[in-house]
Formats: structure tokens, C-alpha cells, sequence
């Protein structure tokens, strides 16, 4: 328990955390931020057949994470093109990873 020179008190509740962190809530949360996730990966993706920009999708489950211990929410391509353009030889295009750095840089605030 700590004490603030503003009298708030703060005790921790891990029971409370863990209820927290799988409700329904955090999963639409997540969802939501994979979604915009999707909808920037869709505009930045190249499109030569149509293929790969068609196969995004966003899954979620309240019990995921490692430990299975937490909402998760992934963007998945399932697109045969998905690893080639995000590797090509380790210079790809990284559409997933820049859709994640535009997760945590415009939507997680």
C-alpha cells in the first residue's frame, strides 16, 4: 500500500487486475485496435493481384497471451504473398510490422 503527499490511496488488487484483463471489455478494446490496425496495414499494402490486401483479418479471445492469462487481439494475413512481402529476403515491405508500430503509436494512447 502507498500513500501520496495527495492522500490517495492505492492498494493493489491482483484478483481485480486478472478480472480486468480478461472481460469482455479489454477484448473489444484490443478488437478495436487491431481493427484500425487492418484498415492502415489495407492502405499501405501493395496491391498486384489483390490477393494479399484481401486477406487481412483480425481474431480475438479472452483468454489468450502466453499464459493464456489476458485478452489478445491479433492482425493476421493469410494471404500465400503474406511472408514474402513482409521478408523478401529481409527487405520487405513490413506491412504487419508497421501496422503494429501504427497500433502502438496511434491507437494504444
Amino acid at each position: 500500500m502507498d500513500r501520496t503527499p495527495g492522500g490517495i490511496r492505492y492498494q493493489e488488487d491482483i484478483g481485480g487486475t486478472n478480472k480486468l484483463m480478461t472481460s469482455p471489455e479489454m477484448l473489444a478494446i484490443m478488437v478495436a485496435a487491431a481493427e484500425a490496425g487492418k484498415e492502415f496495414a489495407k492502405g499501405i499494402a501493395p496491391v498486384k493481384s489483390g490477393d494479399y490486401v484481401s486477406k487481412f483479418r483480425v481474431e480475438g479471445e479472452l483468454k489468450g497471451g502466453p499464459r493464456h492469462n489476458r485478452a489478445e487481439a491479433r492482425l493476421v494475413n493469410d494471404s500465400e504473398h503474406a511472408a514474402e512481402v513482409e521478408w523478401r529476403n529481409h527487405g520487405g515491405e513490413r506491412i504487419l510490422g508497421k501496422a503494429a508500430d501504427y497500433i502502438e503509436g496511434h491507437v494504444a494512447h
